[in-house]
């Protein structure tokens, strides 16, 4: 357990020390920056229990190494400000997702390109506060929304409406049924306004 937590210490030092990483950004952002990287480096280095320091020198190498280029990526994207095309966002972007993949390992889940679209149109938005700006990228990586699930909400939602729709046409239909209907003539199965009306209040 002494192991595993001097690895973390000495993980999370080596981002907190390393200036260059944060070099372009204001006191907030750098702070949000350094935040995520150190979350990573903790994460990385704690993963390492149970393993001899040779071991556990090869688990971390490699990820440490993509936290590092990530957080330099976020640096030099925030600090090309507004005037940075949509090709160099998108270059930015995937070359953070890639070291993201390194970082995360097999628990990462890349983000639809949906999702991707709509990050690099915000992305415009936020030129102005770039803490925000991490703060989204961030969670875009950590927690990318279940686009599956997007969607099957968003069918959900008309199918509630067409159903709605539906209601209200029979009742407009059936108020324009005289008050006392000639049940003479009535369909004994029941095929009246109120009839439809009722099949429609079960679904």
């Amino acid at each position: 357990m002494y192991e595993v937590t001097r690895r973390i210490q000495r993980a999370a030092e080596s981002i907190l020390e390393n200036e260059k990483l944060t070099a372009d950004l204001d006191d907030a952002a750098a702070n949000v920056l350094l935040d995520w990287g150190v979350a990573c480096a903790e994460k990385i280095a704690g993963s390492t229990d149970g393993l001899g320091d040779s071991e556990a020198e090869e688990v971390i190498s490699p990820r440490l190494r993509a936290t590092r280029r990530l957080m330099r990526q976020v640096n030099r994207w925030v600090a090309s400000g507004p005037d940075i095309d949509t090709e160099e966002e998108a270059e930015f972007l995937n070359q953070i997702i890639e070291q993201a993949s390194v970082i995360y390992g097999d628990s990462f889940i890349p983000p639809a390109d949906s999702q991707l679209t709509s990050f690099l149109v915000r992305h415009g938005e936020l030129t102005d506060d770039p803490t925000q700006f991490i703060a989204d990228l961030r969670e875009l990586l950590e927690k990318p929304t279940d686009v599956s699930l997007t969607n099957q909400g968003e069918d959900n939602d008309q199918e509630i409406l067409n159903q709605e729709i539906h209601l209200e046409e029979t009742q407009q239909f059936g108020s324009a049924e005289p008050h006392e209907p000639d049940h003479s003539h009535s369909d004994p199965g029941g095929d009246t306004a109120s009839g439809r009306v009722l099949s429609v209040d079960r679904l």
